[in-house]
């Protein structure tokens, strides 16, 4: 079973990702993308193992690494932490966690496979991908295994319980739950 969860930005998708994953404690492992702010400005995003590793994903500072908008990505510290977290989550967890599936993140073709991988693997997966973006986010959302789920400021505090007792169903079916 896996379980994208989309909507706007700001919406509260991490927050409730996250939520979620330390209801799980370590059952749970995978990875989490927090914004870096600065005086109150975004300057960047963190990406952050839920094992604790934690590294810049993208910065305002940076001076290389690929673009997307005004931040430079670091793709060595995504592939180093994000496809780290989620190959230990497939060994040693039973739910994988990926926040987000996004344009930065996709930059990786090394966590591009990690994704289809946790996708195509028998443990639930649950992810956050925004609402619009290229060809892999539409295969993500098309594929027959996938239950999207829209993420709204009304919805998202509701949904915690729907999520966990869907992930909780799923684990007790072996994997197979909904989807």
């Amino acid at each position: 079973m896996n379980i994208i969860l989309t909507g706007l930005p700001g919406v509260g998708k991490t927050t409730l990702i996250e939520s979620v994953a330390n209801a799980l404690g370590d059952r749970a492992g995978g990875v989490l993308t927090r914004e870096i702010r600065e005086c109150g400005s975004r300057t960047g995003f963190a990406i952050e193992s839920l094992d604790g590793e934690r590294r810049i994903l993208a910065s305002r500072h940076l001076k290389q690494g690929p673009r997307v908008g005004p931040y430079r990505v670091n793709v060595e510290n995504l592939e180093a932490v994000g496809v780290g977290a989620v190959r230990r989550a497939m060994v040693g967890h039973q739910v994988v966690v990926i926040d987000e599936i996004g344009k930065m993140e996709l930059i990786s073709p090394h966590f591009r496979a990690m994704i289809l991988e946790a996708l195509e693997s028998d443990l639930p997966t649950i992810a956050t991908m925004g609402v619009s973006g290229g060809a892999f986010m539409e295969a993500v959302r098309e594929r027959p295994d996938v239950k999207i789920i829209r993420v709204t400021a009304g919805s998202r505090d509701g949904l915690r319980h729907d999520l966990l007792e869907m992930i909780e169903q799923a684990l007790s079916d072996g994997g197979q739950g909904c989807g």
